[in-house]
């Protein structure tokens, strides 16, 4: 099988300047350099169809294309540093929890490079519960105090009475002005 043969842009050049001058003909050149007469008419039509691309201003397609890739990859590379910085955070920062309470902890609000809905995202956590403020243990007044020994004792005594009775009994026995529905719902606290 025969080898293609390559040839330099300059030896082409060469080639078509020699049949655009006309001193010999197509077939004399292609006779003496061993090429096809229709490998040079080929040459000579691409040249001067691109012939004015040499003299036009400003970049050419090729350099335009080539910006293009360029702006392109640059656009890539931002993105991978960018997805690296972020997993090296997401390692560092998931292994210590893996409940949501412990994850909203890990949020950075004072990072500069991540996001506070990226990091949101990252750790799997609503945004908007990072700027809520974790539900504060419930305490138990001593008005409520006394009025849950009261039922408790009540109940012991009166097995079947209702919220409705004990909340009568309460408000009599301890002269107190109480909704029967805090009483039904410290009832229900307390699991009686």
């Amino acid at each position: 099988m025969k080898k293609r043969n390559h040839h330099t842009p300059e030896f082409k050049t060469k080639i078509v300047l020699e049949i655009l001058s006309e001193q010999s003909t197509m077939n004399e050149i292609a006779a003496r350099t061993s090429l096809s007469p229709v490998l040079l008419s080929r040459w000579k039509k691409e040249f001067l169809e691109r012939a004015s691309e040499v003299f036009k201003k400003g970049p050419s397609e090729a350099e335009k294309d080539l910006e293009t890739s360029k702006e392109h990859l640059s656009e890539l590379e931002r993105k991978v540093g960018q997805l690296t910085y972020e997993v090296d955070w997401l390692k560092k920062n998931l292994n210590s929890c893996s409940d949501p309470t412990g994850r909203r902890k890990l949020v950075e609000f004072c990072n500069s490079n991540l996001s506070i809905k990226r990091q949101a995202d990252l750790l799997d956590v609503n945004r908007s519960s990072l700027y809520r403020d974790s539900p504060k243990e419930a305490t138990v007044s001593e008005a409520d105090l006394v009025v849950m020994h009261k039922i408790d004792e009540l109940h012991t005594a009166h097995p079947t009475w209702g919220y409705r009775m004990l909340t009568k009994t309460i408000r009599r026995d301890l002269d107190l002005i109480i909704n029967r529905k805090k009483v039904r719902r410290m009832i229900r606290d307390m699991g009686v």
